[in-house]
């Protein structure tokens, strides 16, 4: 009885405290929701460990403050290893953003190669649905690849087999759906170049994709996966692939799997997801208004190399996958994403140019993509970008590998700095990971891959190395990308990025830049500067 009558003296005290709390200083009573809501811990396993999914998703999770954490570097292209991490560890995590290429084969490239049966597949996919049976309060976030064309060239030599597979991919189609019979000949001179052989294996995997992702739709509709990515990788407005994606939306709509996305691309898909599932948290479904502006909006319905969407349609998906809606009012947008596009006359970009200037002015948050040429930045759209406006204050900045990829990277940064932005109470950390991420796209997709890329090719071709498998000549190549790294970011940080200021915070010293060459290839660069 005594316990029990101290208790309520306790319970009166602190009552009487709080609400004295409250009349001296109001505002610091917190919300119910800030109460009951904290964020959650998410556990990234993303589509293979190149920079491209690892370095930018972790940057957005930093811009953002969130509790990110990526899969160990030794589960990488270990299926059964990383799911029996997930089962000890992972299930720790509150929520999983999680490449199904990752775990069922090991990454993208190795999900390109047909060394294992479908059963082994399904076998993986059975433990992911145990898991989430074994923990319903994991939140499992998927995304999965549509096989594209051809496989990965891992040396030159092997270009041609490539090219000759990615052309059968696209006759076969034109020849059996479209009824192009004038292209009879064109593809039977096709298939004896690649031999039946090599055709019946390249059909034995796309079966075994094929299947494995009808099984991951089903598993999406009885609540295994809270959505499903389907992205096709790098492929054309024509193809084997077409007929593929008519099953795999015809299964998801017999079935009325409403929480399944199917676009265009794929590496992007780590990134955005990330954006996606952390945008609007506490339960505000309000859309972020997106406007998008064309160099050369000709150009809108025209296919990007390596897309099996419009350049309009990539923009309208990724937008929507970003948790935005595309606004036809410039005024009323909250964001503005520049399209750079092939075919765009100098009156046009100085214009658009000219006009992202005024929208920073007026204090509008401008992204940009610049998918003029594919796998590198268009040099005189950056140049003149460089010279015209403050590129610090853009939101984001991207010209990585095809359309639908820099598309896709450029609005995940581009949200995730909007939002950060305007959360009162935005840390240094914050500011200064946006603007490491904003200044390594600059470096990676238009100085690295535009002006020094073409140069190391020819120093490892003529130094007897294979650019897409460089073997003994990677340090050779790593240390002359280095010394030019270093000459080149300096111009570029001194000119452009030292002083400036926002939000109270400065760019003061660009501390370091690691590169390195992590694949032993040119075509993947890690390229990481670090801000004071």
């Amino acid at each position: 009885m005594k316990n029990k009558n101290l208790w309520k003296v306790f319970v009166i005290i602190l009552f009487l405290l709080t609400m004295l709390l409250f009349i001296i200083r109001p505002n610091a009573i917190p919300k119910i929701d800030s109460l009951f809501y904290s964020e959650p811990s998410i556990l990234v396993i993303p589509l293979d460990d190149r920079p491209v999914n690892t370095y930018i998703p972790s940057k957005i999770g930093q811009i953002k403050n969130l509790k990110l954490s990526f899969i160990p570097d030794n589960m990488y292209r270990n299926p059964d290893k990383l799911l029996t991490w997930l089962e000890q560890e992972g299930v720790k995590k509150d929520e999983w953003v999680l490449s199904l290429d990752q775990v069922l084969y090991g990454g993208l490239v190795e999900s390109r190669i047909l060394n294992e049966d479908t059963l082994l597949a399904k076998k993986r996919l059975e433990r992911l649905t145990k898991i989430k049976e074994e923990h319903p309060e994991i939140k499992i976030y998927a995304f999965s690849s549509q096989l594209r064309l051809a496989p990965t060239a891992f040396v030159s030599d092997d270009l041609d087999y490539y090219t000759n597979l990615r052309k059968w991919g696209i006759l076969t189609d034109k020849v059996n759906r479209l009824h192009e019979t004038s292209l009879i000949e064109e593809l039977e001179k096709v298939e004896d170049s690649l031999g039946e052989q090599e055709i019946n294996k390249y059909q034995r995997l796309r079966g075994k994709r094929l299947s494995v992702q009808l099984e991951a739709i089903h598993d999406t509709k009885k609540g295994v996966y809270e959505s499903l990515w389907i992205g096709q990788d790098d492929a054309s407005s024509v193809g084997i692939h077409v007929m593929e994606r008519h099953r795999l939306i015809k299964e998801t709509e017999e079935i009325n799997a409403t929480n399944i996305t199917f676009f265009s691309g794929i590496d992007e898909a780590t990134s955005l997801l990330v954006t996606a599932i952390t945008s609007k948290k506490k339960g505000n479904e309000e859309k972020l208004l997106i406007h998008p502006i064309y160099t050369n909006p000709q150009e809108k319905n025209q296919y990007m190399p390596f897309s099996s969407e419009t350049l309009e349609e990539t923009v309208n998906n990724h937008v929507k996958m970003g948790k935005g809606n595309v606004s036809k009012n410039l005024e009323g947008s909250q964001l503005v994403l520049i399209i750079n596009t092939p075919n765009t006359s100098d009156v046009q970009r100085d214009f658009v140019i000219k006009q992202v200037n005024n929208l920073i002015k007026k204090g509008k948050n401008v992204m940009v993509a610049d998918v003029a040429i594919a796998n590198k930045a268009d040099e005189k759209f950056v140049k003149a970008l460089i010279k015209n406006i403050p590129v610090p204050s853009l939101s984001s900045f991207s010209a990585w590998n095809t359309a639908d990829n820099t598309i896709g990277l450029s609005l995940a940064h581009g949200i995730a700095r909007f939002e950060t932005k305007y959360n009162k109470g935005i840390s240094q950390d914050q500011f200064f990971s946006h603007e490491e991420l904003l200044f390594r796209s600059f470096l990676k997709d238009y100085i690295y891959k535009t002006k020094l890329y073409p140069t190391m090719e020819s120093m490892a071709i003529n130094q007897g190395y294979d650019p897409l498998s460089l073997m003994n000549g990677t340090e050779i190549m790593e240390e002359w990308l280095s010394e030019e790294i270093g000459v080149e970011s300096e111009k570029l940080w001194l000119t452009e990025f030292k002083g400036y200021k926002d939000q109270n915070y400065k760019l003061n010293n660009l501390q370091s830049i690691k590169t390195a060459l992590p694949w032993a290839r040119l075509f993947e660069a890690q390229i990481d500067p670090k801000i004071e």
